[in-house]
């Protein structure tokens, strides 16, 4: 932890910023200008009846600056508020265990906007397609923000569709993208003190207003129910649903929380320990917008951990999880092999015919059949539980490089198999994650046969760190 403990005497040294003496956590109620932004350029509907907010990214009440700035805006005009959802007919890799755990939330949304008195208007169709339709008659139509290019192309899209203004509002990230960095940053060191230095600015405690006018629009919600929902989905309805491990919503994300609190942090140095399991699990509702960065950031600093530990979580929920985001904003080309870095990709030609002593198939790496226990193991969690320990998941990636010969082709893999099985697949996190383990936002290291200078991991350095058998233990009694 010596690491951390000297990043945040550097951080006070520059930037007079102590993390452990702040207290980030007033509230507010006025969503930073930074977060805002304008998506199509077209004017207010001076007629119309409601301000539209359509969720998307951000699928949670708290700590939600998109719908905070919808409530500011119908207040500001004495109009009652609508909330929109689509339920999308497809979306690029996703599957039954991926729209299961995002119903599961949103069941548990619609409970909760019923009970504000505010209708959650929940629909089968495209995201440009339903925002359209529920904008008509709306005077502004507000909506969150994704980084992912699918993201981008379905908001684009609503953008040129809807007849009024449409907004956007980042809100699940600590600091707003564009406000960290201009450009793709190339590695964690140099985005974190441009993170660290803004921290202050936008960790505060969200105070939903209360809505004035509770007027409900009289649209109905084609939503029914999480099992009923699924019948209709067209989607791969072969892979297994996840609940027994990790159920879908912003009560389950704030039970793990809690658990992890109270349970886990005090040896959260220990993280990294696959037979431990000190992570907090949370990456799944992230993904998902069920639960909010700032909250949790709120929550860890008020248990007021030790500060090595703050700073490492820090390092990780914010650090890390922003320059992925970065990353995915600036590089067209995340989640394919044009996204290694060029040093990364020189010395993977130079050991392309480099002999292997193992050549895996897709089929044998996908049904965990290799000779690696550890490797398997990795694979079975992520099979039975939809993730799998943060540790492992690097170790899992860099044997698909060693094994599979193609490196374009053994990438692919690496998102094919991420994307489909993980809940917290098809994120900013995924596929930085991959490309690091091609040497993104890496050093070289020593030269070795196959991954010539990028970093790499095996067995034995495994066995000399963790007690490996209890993490197969454990794997194996689910």
């Amino acid at each position: 932890m010596w690491i951390f403990l000297k990043l945040y005497l550097n951080i006070y040294k520059v930037f007079k910023i102590d993390l452990f003496k702040l207290k980030f956590y007033y509230m507010i109620e006025i969503v930073e200008k930074e977060r805002i932004r304008n998506l199509n350029n077209k004017p207010e509907n001076k007629n119309g009846k409601y301000v539209l907010y359509f969720m998307q990214a951000s699928q949670r009440i708290e700590y939600n600056h998109a719908l905070i700035y919808a409530i500011e805006k119908a207040n500001q005009n004495n109009l009652p508020l609508l909330v929109g959802f689509s339920i999308m007919p497809y979306f690029p890799n996703a599957n039954i265990r991926h729209y299961n755990f995002m119903l599961e939330g949103i069941d548990e949304l619609s409970k909760k906007f019923d009970k504000l008195n505010i209708n959650f208007v929940i629909k089968f169709g495209k995201y440009e397609d339903v925002i359209f339709e529920l904008s008509k008659e709306a005077f502004l139509t507000v909506t969150d923000y994704g980084y992912l290019k699918f993201q981008r192309e379905i908001r684009r899209k609503a953008a040129e569709k809807i007849q009024n203004k449409l907004i956007a509002v980042e809100s699940d990230v600590v600091v707003p993208v564009s406000d960290i960095s201009s450009k793709a940053e190339p590695y964690a060191m140099t985005i974190r003190p441009k993170i660290i230095k803004k921290l202050d600015k936008y960790i505060k405690e969200l105070k939903l207003p209360l809505l004035k006018n509770k007027n409900k629009i009289p649209i109905r919600s084609e939503f029914e129910g999480v099992e009923t929902a699924l019948k209709n989905l067209k989607v791969d309805k072969k892979i297994s649903m996840v609940s027994k491990y990790f159920k879908g919503g912003y009560s389950n994300a704030i039970k793990l929380l809690e658990d992890f609190i109270s349970k886990k942090l005090q040896n959260y140095h220990l993280r990294s320990d696959p037979s431990k399991n000190y992570s907090s699990n949370l990456s799944p509702y992230l993904h998902f917008g069920q639960i909010s960065p700032i909250e949790i950031i709120i929550r860890v600093q008020k248990a007021n951990p030790h500060p090595d530990i703050f700073m490492s979580f820090i390092n990780e929920l914010v650090i890390w999880r922003e320059l992925s985001r970065n990353f995915c904003y600036y590089e067209e080309n995340y989640d394919t092999f044009d996204a290694v870095p060029l040093w990364a990709k020189n010395e993977l030609e130079k050991h392309s015919n480099d002999p292997r002593i193992y050549n895996y198939k897709l089929d044998d790496l996908e049904n965990a059949k290799t000779h690696d226990k550890y490797w398997n193991a990795a694979q079975k969690e992520l099979l039975i539980t939809g993730k799998i320990h943060n540790y492992m998941r690097m170790y899992w990636g860099k044997k698909i490089i060693e094994w599979v010969k193609d490196f374009k082709e053994a990438f692919d893999i690496l998102v094919y198999l991420n994307d489909k099985y993980a809940l917290d697949g098809r994120d900013p996190n995924g596929y930085a994650s991959i490309c690091w383990c091609f040497g993104k936002f890496d050093r070289p290291f020593f030269e070795r046969p196959i991954f010539g200078k990028i970093r790499y991991m095996n067995d034995k350095g495994l066995e000399r760190k963790f007690e490996m058998q209890k993490y197969i233990d454990r794997i194996e009694k689910l």
